[in-house]
């Protein structure tokens, strides 16, 4: 069950991050790096939503299975927001990388892969400390292993 609910926000946080990128780039601030630190609010938002859904609906839930169903709904949005930007930056806009490599941020020569994987690093270890995050918030919520075995 808990599947479908993270299918379903992982496709709205997705969603968001594609729509900040694009805005981002409509706005011409695609090079302001520091606008980034808003795709871990997407993800917080995505997450804490998830949760919030998933503790309304089912009274039986443990505190794993949240931390895991949140770093699952975060991962999926990440691969797809991933797939956006591939194609973006191979097809759509090919002198995206020249973007990235002239920031400073990521260091000299830029391929498309090393932005992939530095893109997949983030995003992993920003969707682990958010979910975690979340469920120290959701936790009164969660169901008491050792009050169950009794």
């Amino acid at each position: 069950m808990y599947y479908r609910y993270a299918w379903g926000y992982a496709l709205k946080t997705a969603a968001g991050l594609i729509a900040y990128f694009l805005l981002m780039k409509l706005l011409g601030l695609e090079q302001m790096h520091q606008l980034r630190l808003f795709n871990f609010a997407i993800i917080l938002a995505g997450t804490v939503a998830l949760h919030r859904k998933m503790f309304r609906t089912d009274e039986h839930h443990s505190y794993i299975g949240g931390l895991f169903a949140g770093m699952r709904m975060g991962s999926i949005s990440i691969l797809l927001f991933l797939a956006f930007m591939s194609v973006y930056a191979s097809i759509i806009d090919p002198n995206f990388i020249e973007v990235l490599e002239s920031s400073g941020v990521w260091g000299g020569k830029l391929t498309l892969f090393q932005s992939v994987i530095a893109i997949v690093f983030e995003g992993l270890a920003s969707t682990v400390v958010i979910s975690y995050a979340s469920m120290q918030y959701f936790k009164i919520y969660s169901e008491d292993i050792s009050e169950v075995r009794e």
